[in-house]
């Protein structure tokens, strides 16, 4: 009897043993309190909540403590990882070089990192840019991360200011959405100098500057990914990954031709079996609108003047502050009629894109109006999209004041007549991903370059 207590005990503990071992941390808290003895150094994670499997090697400093932090090693060095912001400047900012004035202060530094502080998102790893735990300054300020400047010249290429991002020798690469860009410059046409991006987004550099200028990556964040990752194509395939998430923006990769670009999505209903992918428009919905107006003049020939029984068939004001849209190959087409996340004034609801009045029939005096604007997504217009007048009296009426930006983010428009209407040709909006190049999509996609 004592025996068989004995075996039963060995048995419980190897079992209870063998749960810990099979246990995979996700984090270098979880690593602790798995085994309260580790200390600070390096650790295989899976951090990973779309891809389990993966796992990442990972510092983890200050075990000793209560929030044990992550953070990447960068096996290529600190001098293979730094960020200047520099000094001199010179006395005549329209050369390359001379003498020199008063140095520049109030930014300048000189910061290399040994290892970067790291977050984990889903699939994608966020740098804490601005942690300088293990990085050494020299100058006056510390730098952060994939940061450049100078107050150097404002003539183009005389750039001081310099970074560089190595990422050789870990697991993760650069997100297929980081870019860098230009931001707080004088004079406004400088770009950044000598931009550089490896071809297996391991490795990226730059020199940047103006009078001043400064770079760092587009919203100042500087997101990495493993290449191991399984990448949502949708938000139902998001949702079978973990189906813990919530309505929220996600990181999606929607295109099939171009399975490395990713687009920034909010997933809506994810509590139901069939979620719902939106645009958000950081522009607002102030900028986003379409108006049928009610209004109408008594006489028609004149563009102001005594009015009649209002236009109540069509008129109201909606204001869009997200856009529903579905992937075909490398376009997305907006779901005009969506109003999920709109709000309407008036008796009807107007779909996106569409403007019109029964005001006057005189030409120039629409009062229905429309905007798109796309400014802050990653989307443009596609460039087969324009407006089209129909349902108008006279026939002569054509569309006032029709605006496209050169970056095809920004439209707009007036439309009226007795009555008059626009919208998209062919009463559907496609937007298009710069980066998607749509090769091999199959028929019925337009092959561009932007």
């Amino acid at each position: 009897m004592m025996k068989l207590r004995g075996w039963v005990q060995l048995a419980l503990l190897l079992l209870a043993v063998g749960g810990t071992a099979s246990h995979k941390a996700s984090s270098c808290s979880e690593e602790k309190s798995l085994n309260k003895a580790d200390k600070d150094g390096e650790y295989t994670l899976y951090p990973f909540e779309t891809s389990k499997d993966v796992s990442l090697r990972v510092y983890c400093h200050d075990m000793a403590s209560g929030s044990p932090k992550e953070f990447l090693t960068l096996p290529s060095g600190p001098d293979e990882n730094y960020a200047i912001v520099f000094a001199d400047r010179l006395a005549d900012g329209w050369r390359c070089t001379g003498a020199l004035q008063k140095p520049y202060k109030s930014r300048v530094g000189t910061t290399k990192f040994s290892k970067l502080r790291i977050k984990f998102e889903d699939s994608r790893v966020e740098v804490i840019r601005d942690d300088h735990t293990f990085s050494t300054s020299t100058g006056p300020n510390k730098v952060d991360y994939g940061h450049a400047g100078d107050c150097y010249s404002w003539k183009q290429g005389c750039a001081k200011g310099t970074f560089k991002v190595d990422l050789t020798g870990t697991e993760l690469v650069l997100a297929s959405d980081v870019h860098w860009v230009m931001e707080e410059r004088w004079p406004e046409y400088l770009t950044i100098n000598d931009m550089s991006i490896s071809k297996d987004r391991k490795v990226a550099s730059a020199r940047c500057g103006g009078w001043c200028g400064h770079c760092w990556p587009a919203d100042k964040k500087l997101f990495l990914m493993h290449p191991h990752c399984k990448k949502a194509a949708s938000c139902s395939e998001k949702k079978s990954l973990n189906p813990k998430y919530e309505d929220a923006e996600y990181t999606l990769y929607p295109f099939p031709t171009n399975k490395d670009v990713s687009l920034r999505v909010y997933c809506h209903d994810m509590a139901s079996g069939s979620p719902k992918e939106f645009l958000t428009l950081p522009s607002g919905p102030d900028q986003n609108y379409a108006i049928v107006f009610a209004n109408r003049l008594a006489d028609g020939w004149r563009c102001t003047g005594a009015l009649q029984d209002p236009y109540a068939s069509r008129a109201g004001t909606t204001k869009f502050s997200k856009l529903r849209i579905k992937f075909e190959n490398c376009r997305v087409e907006v779901i005009r009629d969506d109003y999920t996340f709109a709000k309407t004034t008036g008796p009807n609801e107007v779909d996106y894109g569409h403007a019109g009045d029964c005001y006057s029939w005189k030409q120039g005096c629409a009062k229905g109006t429309f905007k798109v604007d796309l400014t802050g997504t990653e989307l443009v217009l596609a460039p087969d999209v324009h407006w089209v007048m129909e349902e108008r009296w006279p026939e002569s009426l054509t569309i006032n004041d029709m605006s496209i930006s050169k970056d095809r983010k920004v439209a707009s428009a007036r439309c009226g007549g007795w009555c008059g209407h626009c919208w998209p040709a062919g009463k559907t909006m496609h937007l298009l991903h710069p980066q998607c190049d749509g090769k091999e999509s199959g028929p019925g996609v337009v092959h561009v370059e932007l």
